[in-house]
């Protein structure tokens, strides 16, 4: 029993220290600056639609009868419709009814260094339809991929078809995308804390505990009383 119980504990003391750092990192690091809210600007609404520009109203509704949703918005300081139909999300243009999507390279720089709060310059961008990286495994939209020369390794994801920004990534939320991964067991989705593993790492745990605890307090005894 001591045999199994070193061993045991070497295993389930390898996890325990990992759940300890991955713990410690996700409480340590704020959560605001997980999320990278300094790394964008806070956009307010849109000023109201003027009655020159509503006139074009009811004729962008009659272009697409299939038209479930509308809204009004404002992409590099142009104010624009956002049309929903039975088929496609896309933008048109508020006076002229243009079709304004999907946006190209330039627009998606502009787009992307009004988002950025920072000063540093645009590394490089990415057109991505599929095969997302494990940062953005939930998307399912194409989507341009900004990347950034700072330090923080900062990414911002922009809708490829409406211009909205998405989500971003950055170097302190991959650790803890990583550290997350290690702290539920779940190296695949690191979604599920219902993992097979985690479940075997706590009865392990548990098992481990009540042995030590029959060791010290039963075996010890016992050993104690026939000495005396």
């Amino acid at each position: 029993m001591r045999r199994l119980h070193k061993w045991l504990a070497l295993i389930v003391g390898t996890q325990l220290l990992l759940w300890a750092i991955s713990g410690f990192y996700m409480v340590v690091v704020d959560i605001d600056i997980i999320h990278g809210d300094h790394l964008v600007r806070t956009t307010g609404s849109p000023d109201p639609l003027q009655l020159e520009q509503l006139a074009s109203l009811p004729t962008v509704v009659n272009d697409y009868p299939d038209l479930l949703a509308l809204k009004y918005r404002i992409v590099l300081d142009q104010p624009v419709y956002q049309l929903t139909t039975s088929q496609e999300t896309f933008l048109v243009d508020v006076v002229s009814g243009e079709r304004l999507s999907p946006l190209m390279q330039p627009q998606l720089r502009s787009l992307a260094r009004g988002y950025y709060a920072r000063g540093a310059e645009i590394d490089s961008l990415q057109y991505l339809q599929s095969d997302f990286p494990d940062e953005v495994r939930f998307l399912s939209t194409p989507v341009w991929r900004v990347n950034f020369d700072d330090w923080h390794g900062t990414s911002l994801y922009i809708d490829a078809v409406t211009g909205e920004l998405i989500t971003r990534r950055h170097t302190l939320w991959r650790v803890f995308d990583f550290m997350w991964m290690l702290h539920i067991m779940d190296y695949e989705t690191r979604d599920s804390i219902n993992t097979l593993l985690l479940s075997a790492a706590a009865i392990l745990g548990l098992f481990t505990v009540l042995i030590g605890g029959w060791l010290t307090l039963f075996m010890r005894g016992l050993i104690g009383r026939r000495s005396r």
